[in-house]
């Protein structure tokens, strides 16, 4: 609304010197600035070449539609608006000799960017560049304007065209990059819960496994203490027996007796494996090992503090005896 407002009070400021109509380049420019063409070409330039794919989101997609909604009207408005520079141009055309009519935008739109370069920023290097480049346009050659390089009305116009086609050619490829993006982030999403998941898994083995450590500390504590139990009955047992003996002879001391039905093996290994296999109810007797009828003397050897195994000689101190320590009594 602003925009037609400003272009109305051009229109009535130049319809009104319109008798006085001249070919000069100078008055044409300034019927450009009611339009704000800068801004606006500014805007289609840079979907000359611009990248589609940047656009990642529904919002920028709707910013680039609503700029070729814009750049449409505005070129519509260039072309067929009687508000807008264009009939003013139309109208000093017919008035300039050949060679003005080819220089006579390019020169129009140098002068506008003059003004407009002065209103932005004060650059006095720039604003004596652009005095002589105005000032010997037509000696020097110049068919296009100092800052957009604009060569005339048509190719101004293009401009606008090629942006509004680039818009229109590429909306496929901006949805298309909108799908990708969507389906990215799902497939993302996706391996974040399956990562969640699996470390829900992996806390929960963790649980256990300590739950099971925790089981198996309890055990080995209470088989410790029991060993400890047996060692110091074993000790408690000798000591008695010492002391009831006396002083009697060394011969006597470490004399003790496999109960009758206890299992005896004549090595580690197989009392290892025979214990293994009881603990497990398998009541197989392996190689290596026996079940006594009768109570069998011996000699105490040793004692394994944790796994209650004690170590006996035969009677005749000629092989090694291994037995449950509860099966042996003084």
């Amino acid at each position: 609304m602003r925009l037609l407002v400003l272009a109305f009070f051009l229109l009535m400021s130049f319809q009104s010197h319109a008798a006085r109509l001249t070919c000069n380049a100078e008055k044409l420019s300034f019927s450009f600035g009611g339009s704000n063409t800068i801004d606006f070409l500014q805007t289609a330039m840079k979907y000359q070449d611009f990248d589609f794919t940047s656009v990642k989101n529904v919002g920028d997609m709707q910013k680039v539609v609503k700029h070729k909604k814009a750049l449409k009207s505005m070129y519509d408005m260039y072309k067929d608006s009687p508000f807008i520079w264009g009939e003013t141009y139309q109208k000093m055309l017919p008035l300039c000799d050949e060679n003005q009519k080819k220089t006579l935008f390019a020169k129009a739109f140098t002068y506008y960017e003059n003004r407009w370069r002065m209103n932005s920023h004060y650059d006095p290097v720039e604003r004596e560049e652009f005095s002589e480049y105005l000032f010997e346009f037509e000696m020097a050659g110049h068919t296009k304007s100092k800052f957009f390089h604009i060569r005339s009305y048509e190719h101004f116009m293009s401009i606008f065209e090629a942006a509004i086609q680039n818009i229109e050619n590429n909306t496929d490829t901006m949805r298309a990059a909108l799908k990708s993006k969507r389906e990215n982030e799902k497939q993302e999403i996706q391996e974040m819960e399956n990562e969640a998941k699996e470390m829900d898994r992996l806390i929960a083995e963790q649980k256990a496994a300590n739950e099971k450590k925790r089981k198996m500390q309890e055990e080995i504590a209470a088989k410790q203490r029991e060993l400890d139990r047996l060692k110091n009955q074993s000790f408690e047992t000798s000591q008695s027996t010492n002391k009831q003996r006396g002083h009697s002879t060394s011969s006597n001391v470490g004399n003790r007796t496999i109960k009758p039905n206890s299992v005896i093996c004549r090595s580690e290994s197989a009392y290892d494996r025979q214990m293994q296999a009881l603990a497990q109810n398998d009541h197989r007797l392996f190689s290596g090992c026996t079940v006594n009828e009768r109570a069998v003397k011996g000699w105490f050897d040793d004692i394994s503090m944790f796994s209650g195994t004690c170590t006996l000689l035969s009677s005749d101190r000629s092989r090694k005896m291994w037995v449950n320590c509860e099966s042996v009594q003084d």
